[in-house]
């Protein structure tokens, strides 16, 4: 799970769902910069240097323009995420997806769509051009 913590408040991301969040923010038009780590958190970094990822839960910042730009390509991308769940065949009893025996391949656009999902990309919008947040 990814916690992300801002001044005005939380939001929590399934790890699948927050790599193709970010995937599908790059595909339109999101040039990441890079997360800041806190310097005492850098000590326990491999050689006490940090590599600016978005995809570990380390206490790393996103800092405001970043969080911003990430909204600004997310509300190009919503415009495009189906509202109907065109996945519904993939989905277990307990609404997540069938991963097993074989993965299904869902583009990155499906796997947000329906009223539900849509709406959390929506809320997630909201809560990034609120500014910086910290993810752990």
């Amino acid at each position: 799970m990814m916690h992300l913590h801002s001044a005005t408040g939380d939001f929590v991301w399934d790890s699948f769902s927050w790599i193709k969040l970010l995937r599908l923010a790059e595909r339109y038009g999101w040039r990441p910069v890079g997360t800041k780590i806190s310097s005492s958190e850098l000590k326990w970094m491999p050689n006490g240097e940090w590599d600016g990822n978005y995809t570990t839960n380390d206490g790393q910042s996103v800092m405001q323009a970043d969080a911003r730009a990430l909204a600004a390509a997310l509300e190009q991308a919503a415009q495009d995420i189906p509202s109907e769940d065109v996945i519904a065949k993939h989905r277990a009893p307990s609404g997540g997806i069938r991963i097993l025996p074989d993965p299904p391949k869902i583009d990155d656009l499906d796997w947000f769509c329906g009223h539900d999902s849509k709406a959390k990309v929506q809320e997630f919008i909201s809560f990034c051009h609120a500014g910086e947040f910290q993810i752990s």
